[in-house]
């Protein structure tokens, strides 16, 4: 059975949260230039400074947004992505704003993918602050739905805070706009210098005994991501293979370590933190380390700053598994089992056929939609659900059903 490939390509969470992506530089590309372009839309406050109320899913920042009137839509705030996203759903609400397209985005691995439609939107609301003049593509956002378990209408690119300071503070729930620059704001005459490609912003991190760009990347749960190839990182295990991502072609394989090292990132040294390796093309610095600080972006001065959270530990703690990996799209088979998981207790094997997840079949139509919700984020790596229920054809010719729940898992 094949993923789901409609008309709005369904892409992976990270190529959502990565789109147009600019290759992994290193700190010799620094010639690039500083700022965001010139064109795009414009912000409206009607004060100095706003806030705007936010929820975290899987440490994503989450805000209501009015678009034309209609609302509240659910909007993911993603500095990975250097575009705004409406989902097709909410696209057909506003059908006077719809209009063809022929533009392309790239996906994580290269893919390119086709935007058929984009949305125009004459006001976008976000709290008290007016967002004028919005161009979103219409993509379909369920892997992102299904992965911070709840519904994603859309995305705030980065590309949209273009002209004012933006503050993410995790510990008050509430995101603050501002017209003033970073350093007035904070009282500091300095902060972490930012590289913008592709309307993203990049930071230096001392990875692997080099300085390396990294992409900041509110729209992506990971604490740390890695090319595969990347050289020069040592582990205090060997890493460990397992699944980390889905594209248009697949299931991504990725393995997931704890580097045997101290990353520098701005001020602050994180010791022996969690790393997917493998996925991506560039090093990603994901919300699973950047929702431990208040992060604040001005991208008129391309200036940042991290302000460790009070009480808050920079230390990893493990991830969550249902203990088992899987290939194949019809049929599938279970590959790999953890040692001591819940899998291996409840006799899962390798070679054992999935053939329901959560009671829905893995070749009836309802699992179309479902593949990516109900399947791919339910039984690999860090779910975000207690429990799933499998229906297995065993290989040894014996059917079975198992529920599973998900254990703490340290690499």
């Amino acid at each position: 059975m094949q993923p789901p490939i409609s008309a709005y390509l369904s892409v992976s969470l990270a190529a959502l949260s990565a789109l147009l992506i600019a290759g992994c530089p290193t700190a010799t590309d620094l010639e690039l230039p500083l700022t965001n372009s010139d064109d795009g839309p414009t912000f409206v406050l009607g004060a100095t400074t706003v806030e705007v109320p936010m929820e975290t899913a899987s440490g994503r920042p989450l805000v209501d947004v009015w678009l034309d009137g209609s609302g509240p839509y659910t909007f993911l705030v993603d500095t990975g992505a250097s575009t705004t996203v409406v989902t097709p759903e909410v696209a057909y609400d506003l059908p006077d704003g719809l209009e063809a397209s022929d533009r392309t985005v790239g996906d994580i691995d290269g893919t390119v993918i086709r935007v058929e439609q984009v949305l125009h939107v004459a006001q976008l609301g976000l709290g008290p602050a007016v967002i004028e003049d919005v161009v979103a593509d219409v993509l379909d956002l369920s892997l992102v739905s299904a992965a911070s378990g709840t519904t994603i209408d859309g995305i705030l690119g980065f590309n949209l805070f273009s002209d004012v300071t933006v503050t993410i503070d995790y510990d008050s729930e509430r995101i603050s706009i501002s017209q003033e620059p970073l350093a007035t704001l904070t009282g500091k005459s300095t902060g972490l210098s930012f590289l913008a490609l592709d309307d993203r912003p990049y930071i230096p991190i001392t990875l692997g005994g080099e300085v390396r760009l990294a992409l900041v990347d509110t729209g992506n749960t990971v604490t740390l991501q890695v090319p595969a190839d990347l050289e020069g990182l040592s582990f205090t295990t060997e890493p460990q293979a397992w699944f980390s991502g889905y594209d248009l072609s697949g299931a991504t394989e990725a393995s997931v370590a704890r580097l045997d090292e101290t990353i520098i990132l701005g001020n602050t040294g994180i010791a022996n933190p969690l790393v997917i390796v493998g996925a991506v093309d560039e090093v990603i610095v994901g919300a699973g380390l950047l929702e431990k600080f208040t992060v604040s972006f001005d991208s008129r001065s391309a200036l940042m700053q991290l302000d460790v959270r009070s009480g808050v530990s920079l230390t990893d703690g493990a991830l969550r598994t249902f203990g088992l990996r899987y290939a194949g799209q019809g049929p599938t088979l279970v590959t790999a089992v953890l040692a001591g998981g819940p899998a291996e207790a409840a006799g899962v094997q390798v070679g054992d056929e999935i053939v329901a997840v959560n009671n829905t079949r893995l070749d009836s139509a309802a699992a179309v939609g479902l593949w990516f919700e109900e399947f791919i984020y339910s039984v690999y790596l860090n779910p975000q659900q207690d429990d799933v229920t499998l229906d297995l054809a065993g290989a040894d010719g014996v059917d079975f059903s198992v529920t599973l729940e998900s254990v703490e898992w340290v690499p």
